[in-house]
């Protein structure tokens, strides 16, 4: 019996002697398992992005094909409301959002009097390039291995509506 009460204790001892060696390996695993939760949310949120970009990209390029006399500043700022960022003065310059729009080739213009007669009929083939700018929550913990700011952009294009 004095045998197995010793065999008992010994291992009890050694239990009490390893109680720090977890504490160390919790504070060693913790940085590790907070970059992937964090790299795991800016994926995400890169991926709900990109989606939100191609849809504004979309609307704001069949706004400009069937509205032949929507100016340059109207098809960014659908493209602005459409992402929920709201008015600006420039939308289609203002951070964190880029928008380009190109009718035909040519970049959409705010005077529609300059148009070619055939553009403010049937407003001709229109394209928007939209690029935003967002920035990632694990950059934050690396600092320096990670570029702060990813742009994420999308095109889509919208064919002439004939009336």
């Amino acid at each position: 019996m004095a045998g197995l009460l010793n065999g008992w204790r010994g291992w009890l001892r050694a239990g009490l002697d390893d109680r720090g060696q977890s504490l160390v390996e919790v504070a060693l695993m913790v940085p590790i398992l907070l970059l992937i939760v964090l790299g795991t949310v800016d994926v995400g949120r890169i991926f709900a992005l990109k989606a939100a970009v191609t849809n504004a990209a979309r609307e704001a390029a069949i706004h400009a094909a069937r509205d032949p006399q929507a100016t340059r500043d109207q098809v960014c700022q659908r493209a602005r409301d459409e992402l929920g960022i709201g008015k600006s003065p420039a939308p289609c310059s203002d951070a964190p959002v880029v928008v380009d729009c190109t009718r035909d080739g040519a970049s959409c213009g705010n005077d529609t009097s300059a148009r070619p007669p055939i553009f403010q009929t049937n407003g001709g083939d229109v394209s928007v390039t939209i690029t935003y700018q967002t920035s990632l929550l694990s950059a934050y913990l690396i600092g320096q291995g990670l570029p702060s700011s990813p742009k994420v952009s999308a095109t889509a294009s919208a064919p002439a509506l004939n009336p």
